[in-house]
């Protein structure tokens, strides 16, 4: 289990970021926990993610068909201004995933 010195500060925040984007039980918490703990390579919250999308991907893999990105941000091109509105609206999908776990409706 990961204690208090191997989590750091950022503990609130990447709790915060899982929760908005996996919806684990106890158990599978613990499971993720121990799992990245037992990982020494690369920072906490990045092994974090990567248990939790390792552990959350076979039930996905049940409900949908898996798309693996060949295309990054550097790869698009368009107008600045346009550019800008993308990095906006992405931006705001990955906050207001965050905010409904923490708001209302994440309340459950």
């Amino acid at each position: 289990m990961l204690t208090q010195k191997q989590a750091g500060a950022d503990t609130g925040r990447a709790a915060e970021m899982l929760a908005g984007q996996f919806n684990l039980n106890l158990s599978e918490i613990r499971e993720v926990a121990e799992l990245a703990s037992a990982d020494e390579y690369g920072a906490l919250t990045d092994r974090l993610w990567a248990t939790c999308r390792d552990l959350t991907r076979p039930k996905l893999d049940k409900l949908a068909q898996r798309l693996d990105v060949k295309a990054g941000w550097d790869d698009l091109i368009l107008p600045d201004e346009q550019m800008t509105l993308m990095r906006r609206i992405a931006a705001q999908i990955r906050v207001g995933t965050a905010s409904m776990t923490t708001g209302a409706l994440g309340r459950r």
